[in-house]
């Protein structure tokens, strides 16, 4: 595993030293700029939390809510059955 390491160490700086200054600094910004986007999007979580926790709190009151046998069949399927039924007892 070292040895491996170690190989694409070398491999990797050499690349690098054949680079143009001006090849340098354009990854240097980029990766300065791939950072600075992912401590932004860090950041503004922290400030979404409020509004997840709201989010979290209307989805819990729905989970948490009694089924209804109304809820889990169509209406026009219970009026079906309640015609088929009536009819069938007169």
């Amino acid at each position: 595993m070292k040895q491996l390491y170690l190989k694409l160490h070398t491999r990797l700086k050499k690349r690098c030293n054949r680079l143009s200054l001006r090849q340098r600094k354009f990854i240097v910004c980029g990766l300065i700029g791939i950072y600075l986007i992912c401590l932004l999007s860090m950041v503004t979580g922290v400030f979404r939390l409020s509004d997840r926790k709201k989010e979290e709190k209307i989805l819990r009151e729905t989970v948490d809510s009694p089924i209804h046998i109304d809820s889990l069949r169509e209406p026009r399927y219970f009026q079906k059955q309640y015609m088929i039924h009536n009819l069938n007892q007169t």
